[in-house]
């Protein structure tokens, strides 16, 4: 069977990993995490904000973990419910 991964050593696989738990932390509290079933496959969704404003659907670009917006979240969470 071919090793599709995407790392060149179990050492690199760790460190991004480790990596992309300390930025995922950035993200506004408390938040929830859901996996959303789509004709596209399963989509990752991070919640958080004030469940009682407005609606506030945040796309990273393509390839970009949801993190990179985390800045962003947390500046607009009082007033949206963020998806």
């Amino acid at each position: 069977m071919v090793d599709r991964s995407p790392f060149r050593s179990p050492q690199l696989q760790a460190a991004y990993l480790q990596r992309h738990e300390s930025r995922s932390q950035a993200w506004p509290k408390p938040f929830v995490e859901r996996s959303i079933s789509t004709s596209w496959g399963e989509t990752h969704v991070c919640e958080c904000g004030n469940t009682d404003a407005p609606a506030l659907v945040m796309l990273p670009g393509v390839g970009s973990p949801a993190y990179t917006l985390a800045r962003l979240a947390t500046m607009l969470a009082g007033d949206f419910h963020i998806f």
